[in-house]
């Protein structure tokens, strides 16, 4: 594990960890993006040894959480009690140097700020053709609900979210945009369903053709057949210059 500038991952999840309470009362550090834990690199809590990632497999947790009372708090390791996790001062603070233990120091390299995860905002989507609304028929909750376009009307299940994993959420539903039986064809049917984290459930904005993309079908989200009625349904379909394939995120 290395020290990187916040927001430079290719991937944001593998910046942001979950502090989890184990059992014994102590800390472990699960990954966002793979679920695995930040642990000591070959279990030897020695002066110097670097930080690697593991399966979290085991009862107690690997730290203990130990608030500084200035907003900071420092993880020092169970398993050697003189020692902390470090990021800078004895490896250098450049982005790419390596998370080592070292013993207690105080010039700042082992105070860690914890900062809650921006939450992105839903916002509704408006069909560029129709300039209605992505919309959750009838604020039905239910797996396999009717996702179709309707006059805008302010309602929240014409709010989605799309989180930093690619899935679209309906804010009165908490469920994800999703095509139907994982389909890939053409006017194959999107509709609600509880979220999976399956392919079927990821999307891509592109803010430039403000198309909707699947990421397991390479198609476009569509309205059918380029209606503009209220109540019309949702496919995914090759993707194309037409505006029943653009939508405006607001």
């Amino acid at each position: 594990m290395v020290l990187e500038n916040s927001g430079a991952a290719q991937n944001p999840d593998t910046q942001y960890w979950h502090v989890v309470t184990k059992a014994d009362g102590n800390e472990t550090l699960l990954n966002k993006s793979g679920g695995r834990e930040a642990a000591v690199w070959t279990g030897s809590a020695t002066v110097g040894q670097r930080i690697g990632q593991w399966v979290d497999n085991s009862a107690p947790g690997l730290w203990n959480l130990m608030d500084n009372g200035n907003g900071y708090v420092r993880f020092q390791v169970i398993k050697n009690t003189n020692v902390y996790l470090t990021g800078s001062a004895a490896t250098g603070s450049a982005a790419g140097s390596p998370l080592t233990l070292q013993n207690a120091a105080t010039d700042g390299s082992q105070d860690w700020q914890l900062v809650a995860e921006p939450q992105p905002q839903a916002k509704t989507l408006l069909g560029a053709q129709s300039g209605k609304c992505l919309d959750l028929f009838g604020s039905d909750t239910r797996d396999g609900a009717v996702v179709d376009i309707y006059t805008c009307d302010g309602g929240m299940n014409q709010n989605w979210t799309l989180d930093s994993s690619g899935q679209l959420v309906n804010a009165h539903s908490g469920k994800c945009l999703d095509v139907k039986a994982q389909s890939t064809s053409n006017g194959a049917v999107v509709q609600q369903w509880s979220c999976t984290g399956g392919g079927n459930q990821k999307w891509t904005y592109n803010q430039v053709t403000r198309q909707l993309l699947g990421q397991q079908s390479g198609k476009c989200l569509d309205v059918n057949q380029g209606s503009t009625a209220n109540g019309s349904r949702v496919v995914i379909w090759s993707c194309s210059s037409q505006t029943n394939q653009q939508w405006t995120m607001r």
